[in-house]
């Protein structure tokens, strides 16, 4: 570490020096005064000092002068540093070829000559960074008028991959007859972004418009990645798949249940915390609303501290399906979200195995049905324009109505008929009883914005 610092400073040395001796080098036609040379020289140590301590800013802004007053091609190798740092990767980029485009003299100074081969190393490696951008509008023909960051664009980039800076950006398209639009869009390092516009008549003059001509060949869009691909609409289709964990909380209704009277029973002493799955299809309303049609089942583990003389349960399992409504930042952005709804349709099936009534298997499962509520929350995670990772918590909860006995093997019916139970019956005033959730999900958008 203390060798390569050494050589670090050993080059700024250098380049120090080379000011010095500079006089020998530079073309005579061009008039420059001493003091220039010297105010460039003492601006060029303090950039690099700067951009040292890691001060870009400040230190583009000292090297920005010292190239104006003193041509070099270490200012102009450190300048696009700087802005490689400050994520000016378009600048910096140019700034590099501005150095490779430096004609040397044989006896130029050694600082200048690894300047530029410092630069041509550089470039190349920055060269796969710069995203691009491909803006596409229809109709082909309009004249239209481009603004990029409220920067104005020449026509003549449509269509074709324009360099630009990563991060967001703002595109504002306009055309006589056309009613102007514009988007704002992220876009990374080393990626091709299309960005569309589709212009619509403006309602004022729409009449006097002429119509747009076929695009031409040279106008012709590029084809577009699967990625892109939008319907333009503000409405898309979604699917979700979720796994997680679940677990009961509340009572149950204890009159469907052998051997434990009418007092309700804890679900918790019934179950214990199993795994979930969800399937989700619905439609996402500008990138920010949401309507769901949602399925969800849970294995719960067995447990056996309502056990009587009798009875043994097994492992309980649920399932419900709903609708729900959600809300939250819009599609392509980091944040979270809510959602509500109704569960239509909500069972919970327990197993029993009869331990003492008959030789041989013997077992009975108790069903209770119902509705409920839902509702969740959780954090949207987007790992593409069409992929959202999305960790979540809910809760379904209600009352069960009906209950009723399956009792496949006839053990019920010949062990307890003479006691004069029912193998069905209605619940009138049922305890609530609800399954909380944690878990993770993934989200794929077809079509929209």
């Amino acid at each position: 570490m203390v060798r390569g610092k050494q050589i670090g400073w050993g080059r700024i040395a250098r380049c120090v020096h080379a000011f010095i001796i500079v006089f020998l080098t530079v073309n005579p036609a061009r008039s420059q005064s001493a003091g220039d040379v010297a105010t460039a020289r003492e601006q060029a140590k303090l950039g690099i000092a700067k951009y040292r301590e890691g001060d870009f800013v400040g230190a583009l802004d000292r090297l920005t002068r010292a190239q104006a007053l003193f041509d070099a091609p270490v200012h102009l190798l450190f300048i696009a540093r700087s802005q490689r740092e400050l994520g000016q990767l378009v600048e910096a980029s140019e700034s590099y070829r501005s150095v490779l485009r430096t004609e040397l003299a044989p006896e130029a100074p050694e600082p200048f000559k690894h300047a530029v081969l410092d630069a041509r190393a550089e470039l190349d490696a920055l060269a796969p960074r710069v995203p691009r951008l491909v803006i596409l509008v229809s109709p082909a023909g309009a004249p239209a008028t481009l603004a990029l960051d409220d920067q104005e664009l020449p026509a003549e980039v449509i269509g074709i991959q324009r360099p630009v800076n990563p991060g967001q950006h703002k595109i504002r398209v306009s055309a006589e007859g056309f009613e102007p639009v514009e988007q704002t869009f992220e876009i990374a390092e080393g990626v091709v972004r299309e960005v569309s516009f589709e212009l619509q008549a403006s309602t004022s003059d729409a009449g006097s418009r002429a119509p747009a001509t076929e695009p031409s060949p040279a106008r012709a869009e590029p084809a577009r990645s699967p990625d892109t691909l939008s319907l333009k609409s503000p409405v898309a289709l979604v699917l979700g798949a979720r796994l997680g964990v679940a677990a009961p909380v509340g009572q149950l209704p204890g009159e469907v249940f052998i051997d434990t009277g009418e007092a309700p029973v804890r679900f918790s002493d019934l179950a214990g915390a199993g795994g979930e799955f969800e399937l989700r299809a619905g439609a996402s309303i500008v990138d920010r609303f949401g309507l769901w049609l949602v399925f969800s089942g849970q294995s719960f583990k067995e447990k056996n501290a309502v056990a009587a003389g009798r009875v043994e349960p097994g492992s309980p399992s649920s399932s419900s399906w709903g609708l729900t409504a959600s809300v939250g930042t819009p599609r392509g952005e980091l944040g979270g979200y809510f959602e509500a709804g109704f569960l239509l349709a909500r069972s919970l099936t327990v197993p029993f195995a009869y331990n003492d009534l008959l030789p041989g298997e013997c077992s009975a499962e108790v069903i209770l049905s119902g509705n409920g509520l839902r509702l969740g929350g959780g954090v949207n995670i987007p790992l593409s324009d069409v992929f959202h990772l999305t960790p979540y918590g809910t809760i379904g909860f209600g009352g069960f109505t009906s209950g009723r006995l399956d009792d496949s093997s006839g053990c019920y019916r010949k062990a307890f008929a003479a006691e004069g139970a029912a193998t069905e019956r209605r619940i009138g005033d049922s305890p609530t009883s609800a399954s909380v959730s944690l878990g993770v999900g993934l989200e794929y958008f077809i079509g929209g914005h």
